[in-house]
């Protein structure tokens, strides 16, 4: 199996790149830009 999305996190302007927490198999969190 592979990671699961846990959420979608947006900035509030004026910046423009959010980032998406994941979590693996084991529960260990990480963020994608």
């Amino acid at each position: 199996m592979g990671a699961a999305r846990l959420g979608r996190h947006e900035p509030a302007p004026p910046l423009q790149g959010g980032h998406i927490v994941m979590a693996d198999p084991e529960g260990n969190e990480f963020c994608l830009d």
